[in-house]
């Protein structure tokens, strides 16, 4: 199957290990669908997590690992974001980012995920995981839906009192059902 003209090429991409966000260009994040913060404050922490502080000076943080996608031309095209969580032994994808025509029949998603599985594989991670909005699209490409589900809460903190009533019924055994047998007669 011949590559159309304007077609971008996939082989020729890679990824680049970055120490600082500033080569991330602002359209890339700016994009991000449904992200809860501001595209400031995400340069912001990126300059902070992407290196730390030894003895021997600044070096990259092995547990945050910031990535630019450049062209065969050195042109950023995407942005990879991942973090490994120690404990789980666990990659998590924090954010992946194309220019717009890279979005081409789930070939950036291949792409991300490829280098995922390379980079989890040289950490020896048990898992990948991805928070996504769009779980339908993410199936199509590999990922499974995870055991756990992902709660949310918004603290509302003028409610700080009703917290407080809680946990103080906790503390007296109030509203406690002791009986097992019948805690559905008593929910």
């Amino acid at each position: 199957m011949a590559k159309e003209l304007n077609e971008p090429d996939f082989d020729k991409l890679r990824f680049i290990r970055v120490f600082t966000p500033m080569h991330v260009p602002k359209e890339l994040i700016e994009q991000v669908r449904d992200r809860e913060y501001e595209v400031e404050d995400w340069y912001k922490y990126q300059e902070v997590i992407c290196l730390r502080q030894t003895d021997q000076g600044p070096q990259l943080n092995p547990l945050s690992m910031l990535y630019v996608i450049a062209d065969e031309g050195n042109k950023v095209v995407g942005m990879f974001w991942c973090e490994v969580d120690v404990l789980s032994k666990t990659l998590v994808i924090q954010t992946f980012s194309m220019k717009k025509e890279y979005w081409n029949k789930g070939r950036a998603v291949t792409l991300a995920a490829d280098k995922a599985k390379e980079i989890a594989k040289e950490c020896s991670l048990k898992k990948i995981v991805w928070i996504t909005n769009y779980k339908r699209h993410s199936l199509k490409y590999g990922f499974k839906q995870s055991k756990g589900t992902i709660m949310e809460w918004t603290p509302n903190f003028d409610d700080i009192t009703d917290t407080n009533e809680i946990n103080e019924k906790k503390e007296n055994h109030e509203d406690v059902v002791h009986d097992t047998d019948n805690v559905s007669d008593q929910i």
